[in-house]
């Protein structure tokens, strides 16, 4: 690409492999959206956004074990960023892991009042009651059996 002709020797740095995987989701383009991803957590391991990014196109590939395993070590990272908290949360609701969902929702919604002055995330709070009524709907299945 233009920017690595234009940097030479010098490494890409980590806001470009983001700013190009999105851009390459934007233009429907999936498979350059994940190489951009990969190289980008390939050139920048420990940089959590990255890891976040690569985790929700591994989910939408239908790799799921793998895309939680790297949203948590992402998390590992930095907890402060709410989207990797929200993203393990998605994983774990559509699993049916109300528990766990409702607790990485109050996390999202902690971070994201700390991260965010004024903002209170509310949307991840309720999205933290729904899992939880979840999980009471799931216990009860289990009792009636």
């Amino acid at each position: 690409t233009r920017a690595r002709e234009l940097g030479g020797s010098k490494p890409v740095p980590a806001l470009w492999y983001w700013a190009s995987t999105l851009a390459s989701i934007g233009q429907d383009d999936a498979e350059s959206a994940v190489r951009a991803a990969e190289e980008g957590v390939a050139a920048y391991p420990s940089s959590p956004v990255l890891g976040n990014n690569l985790a929700v196109l591994r989910e939408l590939k239908g790799d799921v074990a793998r895309a939680e395993a790297m949203l948590r070590a992402a998390l590992a990272e930095d907890a402060s960023l709410p989207q990797i908290s929200k993203n393990l949360a998605d994983i774990l609701y559509r699993n049916g892991r109300y528990d766990d969902a409702r607790e990485a929702y109050e996390r999202a919604a902690k971070a994201c009042h700390a991260k965010f002055a004024g903002k209170d995330g509310t949307m991840y709070r309720s999205m933290a009651a729904f899992c939880a009524a979840g999980a009471a709907v799931k216990a009860a299945g289990k009792a009636g059996r």
